[in-house]
């Protein structure tokens, strides 16, 4: 059976954003702010002016919620991980639901204001990853994402 493990932050200034790009160097990453929609090969150098970033490499999805001058952010990896010290908590999950979700193609015309960085391709499939338990987020990223059985 696979193994789950949860990581989780306390409240966060954003003069502590750095440590997150450290601890999750090469991931992609997605949100919307007023300058569009971005999605990028690595986490911005700032927290951005929005209300959630998702971010996935493989078998490790980010989610961060911000909320004016401060952030949280919850990790779900899939396997055994080593934190850093800007997680506060962790928990293992037995059960985590993976579903494919459909993704706009650019020929779609659906978002105009998209910014792909440079050399970063908008990917073909999309997953949502839910762990079940009382309380739970939900995690975004790429098919590609999600090593061994991909959801159906």
């Amino acid at each position: 059976m696979t193994s789950w493990n949860l990581q989780g932050t306390a409240q966060v200034s954003p003069e502590r954003w750095s440590e997150l790009i450290t601890d999750l160097a090469g991931w992609h990453a997605a949100w919307a702010d007023l300058d569009g929609f971005h999605l990028t090969d690595a986490l911005p150098d700032q927290l951005p002016l929005t209300s959630h970033l998702w971010a996935w490499t493989g078998n490790g999805w980010l989610r961060v919620r911000a909320d004016g001058d401060s952030w949280w952010a919850s990790a779900l990896f899939r396997g055994a991980i080593t934190p850093s010290a800007i997680w506060r908590a962790e928990s293992v999950v037995d059960l985590v639901t993976a579903d494919r979700i459909r993704s706009w193609a650019l020929s779609d015309g659906r978002v105009a204001q998209l910014r792909l960085a440079q050399g970063t391709t908008v990917p073909d499939e999309m997953i949502q990853l839910v762990p079940v338990r009382a309380q739970a987020v939900v995690y975004i990223g790429s098919v590609e994402s999600f090593t061994g059985s991909p959801p159906p």
